[in-house]
């Protein structure tokens, strides 16, 4: 769909030189990205001049097309002016004694950034009573949903220290208009520990516990009535227009959703744990305990959807997803059938990869240990195997003697062995049993003396 955002720029402040960018943002996620250099759009016009209380008509017009995926809010945003400035956010005046610990505990304030930038450095007041150095590291977290942005070099404080700190990015940082959690963050090594000064009455700290030096992603802040002493130095990509003059446009979600039910085919129970994916793309899920599963936020566009789980045969087909729909896909797996491998009688056993008996035969001598062995596949969990032994009588009836059973520890392959020795002698008929209705059987003959 083609749209348009039309604004009127104001120029509040002195005489300068202005561009035009669009910025979009995904509202779900808090993400935003500048467009610059991405097709499909235009800025009329892109770059301009403002005397001191000039205004000039923008136009920025696009496809919802050209927008990346997740796109549901657009912004056209004016910088120049004056150029890009340093700039600070956070506590940046203020001393004093009054100081919380921050060792294995960071400690910060919520402070909003005016302007897109790039982050320098962020300054603590650090209150350090012992006589020895300590070693503390700053990080920049989002306060929308408290992940970890960038952290510092580590900084020695010095002993006896009462002052600000600088601490400096090893890699600046690119920032934006929203707000963050500055922290500070310390080791006590031996003797005491490490503060953040602090002042009173305003509600805008945040504090959560880790293990220095790794910052927690993402961290569980929560907050208090004090006021610490730290801010970010940061240069602005550009000064922004002071007067808000950008104008946003709600695009809405051009995206579409999948959904529904997966079962069991023979048994028609619902099947969680199951992963449905959409491809070619990283769409993907797992049903839940009911069978359903739901993905959303997906391109509209053509896809394979395939069901599979462990233990079950897949399916696929081809879908197609539109824009602000729903498609309903309910699907049914069966479950891949358990089978024998192979069985037999021999003089020994071995186990994977080449599971089997060993000197395979079917007449012993009296005093030889007999092995009884069967190798299935596709079995379930929980499920038995039962190997038994029966005994021709002088009747000539089947009598049986013994069996072994065997609990499957888990859905696959599992081979399953049994041995006696000194038994009577004559015709002995070997039966394998799996599964509570008999799933599989197989039988082995062999003589004894």
């Amino acid at each position: 769909m083609q749209r348009t955002i039309n604004a009127t720029i104001l120029n509040t402040g002195a005489a300068g030189d202005f561009s035009a960018q669009p910025w979009v943002y995904n509202t779900i996620s808090g993400s935003g990205c500048s467009l610059t250099g991405t097709g499909g759009f235009s800025i009329t016009p892109t770059n301009f001049s403002l005397g001191a209380g000039a205004s000039t008509n923008l136009s920025w017009n696009f496809d919802d097309a050209s927008l990346p995926a997740g796109t549901n809010y657009a912004t056209l945003k004016v910088f120049g002016g004056s150029g890009a400035t340093i700039s600070t956010f956070g506590t940046s005046t203020g001393s004093s004694v009054n100081y919380l610990s921050i060792y294995n505990y960071l400690r910060g304030v919520k402070a909003s950034c005016p302007a897109i930038g790039t982050a320098t450095k962020i300054t603590a007041f650090l209150y350090n009573p012992a006589t020895a150095t300590k070693t503390c590291k700053c990080a920049l977290y989002k306060a929308s949903d408290s992940s970890f942005v960038a952290q510092t070099n580590e900084v020695v404080v010095p002993a006896n220290n009462n002052a600000w700190v600088d601490f400096t990015f090893a890699v600046p940082p690119t920032i934006t208009a929203q707000d963050y959690i500055l922290v500070a963050f310390g080791y006590v090594g031996s003797g005491n520990y490490v503060g953040l000064c602090y002042a009173t009455g305003s509600g805008v700290s945040r504090a959560a516990s880790g293990t220095y030096p790794t910052f927690p992603n993402p961290a569980t802040f929560s907050s208090g009535s004090t006021n610490h002493l730290i801010y970010c130095t940061y240069t602005p990509s550009a000064s922004a227009c002071q007067d808000g003059a950008s104008a946003s446009f709600n695009v809405g979600a051009q995206t579409g959703a999948i959904g529904g039910f997966i079962t069991d085919f023979d048994t028609g129970a619902v099947l969680p744990g199951a992963t449905v994916s959409l491809s070619p793309s990283s769409y993907a899920t797992i049903s839940q305990s009911d069978g359903s599963y739901l993905m959303t936020g997906i391109t509209p566009g053509a896809y394979t959807f395939w069901v599979g789980k462990s233990g079950y045969t897949s399916m696929s087909g081809p879908v197609t997803i539109l824009a602000n729909t729903t498609l309903q896909v309910n699907a049914s797996i069966r479950r891949i059938q358990p089978s024998i491998r192979n069985h037999g009688t021999g003089t020994g056993w071995s186990g994977w990869p080449n599971a089997g008996v060993t000197g395979a035969k079917t007449a012993f001598a009296a005093g030889e240990t007999v092995y009884a062995m069967w190798v299935l596949d596709n079995v379930v969990a929980g499920q038995q195997s039962i190997i038994q032994w029966y005994w021709k009588d002088a009747r000539g009836v089947w009598m049986w003697q013994w069996e072994n059973a065997y609990t499957v520890p888990s859905t696959g392959s599992i081979y399953h062995y049994s041995y006696n020795v000194n038994m009577p002698t004559g015709e002995w008929k070997i039966r394998y049993v799996y599964g509570p209705l008999t799933v599989l059987e197989a039988e082995d003959y062999f003589t004894y003396g």
